[in-house]
C-alpha cells in the first residue's frame, strides 16, 4: 500500500491487537503469573493512553521501559529473509528482520511415499532435471479459477513431468496422463530439492520453503490485494525466478507457456542464484534471534 495508508493500517492493527490483548484477559494472566514468581508490576492510567478506553487502569510488567508507553518502541519481528528484501528505510530501530521461522531440520530424514519417489526417479531419468512442481497450497481460487489446470497444461505442452500438490485433490495419477502425479500433501523440504521448478502463488511460506531448497520458482499471484504480487516481484528482481501476472485473474494458457519457457530456459542461472540465496537464508537463525532480543528486553 502507499506509504501513509500502510502506516495508518499498521497503527489500526496495533490498536486492535492492544484491545484484544487486554480485553481478552491475556495481560491480567501474565501479571498474575509474574506476581506468583515475585516479579513487580506497575499500574498506569488507561484513560487517554489509547484511542479508545480499555479499562480504568492498566497493570503492566515493569521489566522494560518499553511497557511504560504500551506499543511505542516495542520489538516488532518481521519473519522474512534479507535475501529477498532489503530492510525498508521506514523501519524503526525496534523493527527486526529475523529471517523466516519454522524450517524443518534437514536432519529429520523426511520421507516421501514410494510412489512419489518412483515418479521423481522417472522424471529425472527422462530429462535429468526432475519434474515441475505445482503447489498452490490453500488457494482454493487457484483451482476454481484455472490457475492450476493451465499451469499443468502448459508444463505438459512443453514436455515436462508434473507433480501437483493439491490438498483438495486425490493421490495418484491425474486423468490418464502418467506424467502428471497428484498428491494431497507432501513434505516440501524433501520434495522441492528434487524438482526443477516450483510453481506457486507467492505465499510467504511456500516461497521460503523454495528458498531453503535452493529451487528456481515461478510465482503466479492468485490474490491481487495480498502480499503475493509483492513477493513475486521481489523474487524476479533478485533473479531467483519468474513472475507471472498480478493476481486476481488467471493467466491465459499462452502466458503460462511463455513464462514456463522463460523459467525452464533459465534454469541454470536461476538455480545458481537460488543455491546462493539458500546458503544465506539458512544462516538466518530466526527463532534464536527473536529469543535473544526478547531476553535482552526482559533484562533491561
Amino acid at each position: 500500500m502507499p506509504g501513509m495508508l500502510n502506516y495508518v493500517a499498521h497503527v489500526v492493527e496495533n490498536v486492535r491487537t492492544i484491545v484484544a490483548v487486554f480485553a481478552g484477559g491475556f495481560i491480567p494472566r501474565v501479571i498474575e503469573f509474574r506476581s506468583i514468581l515475585g516479579f513487580p508490576s506497575l499500574k498506569i492510567d488507561g484513560q487517554g493512553l489509547l484511542p479508545i478506553r480499555v479499562m480504568d487502569d492498566i497493570e503492566v510488567p515493569t521489566y522494560s521501559p518499553y511497557r511504560t508507553i504500551l506499543q511505542a518502541n516495542q520489538p516488532c519481528f518481521y519473519a522474512f529473509s534479507k535475501a529477498l528484501v532489503d530492510r525498508p528505510p521506514d523501519y524503526q530501530p525496534w523493527h527486526f528482520m529475523t529471517g523466516s521461522m519454522g524450517r524443518v531440520d534437514a536432519h529429520q530424514n523426511l520421507q516421501l511415499p514410494a510412489s512419489v519417489t518412483d515418479f521423481l526417479d522417472m522424471a529425472e531419468s527422462s530429462d535429468g532435471m526432475g519434474p515441475v512442481c505445482i503447489a498452490f497450497g490453500s488457494m482454493t481460487l487457484a483451482r476454481s479459477a484455472p490457475f492450476q489446470s493451465r499451469a499443468v497444461a502448459a508444463a505438459r505442452q512443453l514436455g515436462r513431468h508434473v507433480i501437483v500438490v493439491d490438498p483438495q485433490g486425490s493421490d495418484g495419477v491425474m486423468s490418464d496422463d502418467p506424467k502428471v502425479l497428484c498428491a494431497r500433501s507432501l513434505p516440501y523440504a524433501a520434495l522441492f530439492p528434487r524438482c526443477c521448478l516450483i510453481v506457486h502463488h507467492g505465499g510467504a511460506g511456500t516461497l521460503q520453503d523454495s528458498l531453503w531448497a535452493g529451487a528456481p520458482q515461478l510465482i503466479a499471484p492468485v490474490l491481487s490485494w495480498s502480499d503475493q504480487p509483492f513477493w513475486a516481484q521481489a523474487l524476479q528482481d533478485r533473479g531467483l525466478g519468474v513472475s507471472l501476472g498480478s493476481g486476481g485473474v488467471a493467466p491465459e494458457l499462452e502466458a503460462w507457456s511463455q513464462a514456463l519457457s522463460i523459467a525452464l530456459d533459465s534454469l541454470k542461472s536461476l538455480r545458481a542464484k537460488a543455491h546462493a540465496v539458500a546458503v544465506s537464508a539458512e544462516e538466518e537463525q530466526g527463532p534464536e534471534m527473536v529469543c535473544d532480543i526478547l531476553e535482552e528486553v526482559l533484562l533491561l
